[in-house]
């Protein structure tokens, strides 16, 4: 009776672990360098949101992500935690679609990164 019951001990506890260390955490990212939203962030909503039929000035889908109050506003940033934003689950695909939408290239992961480091230094407009 000792040896099952040290048995299923010893396997709640490797299971416990398995378990633990298959979660997904958030990114671990750093506050520096500064990210700026002219330089950075636009580059990459530009880049990967604006074109037409999408989030442009052209026929665009329910929002646009043209400027800095747009992004704001559309992409739901407020004083939030950062991946709890419409803009970070959309880009990640934690949201109610990935976008950009295939067949475009989802965002890199060093894009997300940027994004979301934008985010957590307070989405400024500079």
């Amino acid at each position: 009776m000792k040896l099952r019951y040290l048995f299923l001990i010893c396997l709640s506890g490797v299971l416990l672990s398995i378990l633990i260390s298959s979660c997904k955490h958030e990114l671990d990212v750093p506050m520096n360098p500064q990210i700026s939203f002219g330089t950075d962030v636009r580059t990459i909503i530009s880049a990967n949101c604006t074109f037409s039929g999408c989030h442009g000035t052209v026929n665009f889908q329910k929002i646009q992500l043209l400027s800095y109050d747009d992004v704001i506003k559309n992409g739901g940033i407020e004083n939030t935690k950062a991946t709890k934003t419409t803009l970070y689950k959309s880009i990640t695909g934690k949201g109610k679609e990935l976008m950009p939408p295939s067949p475009y290239s989802p965002l890199t992961d060093l894009q997300i990164q940027t994004v979301l480091l934008w985010i957590r230094q307070g989405a400024k407009n500079n």
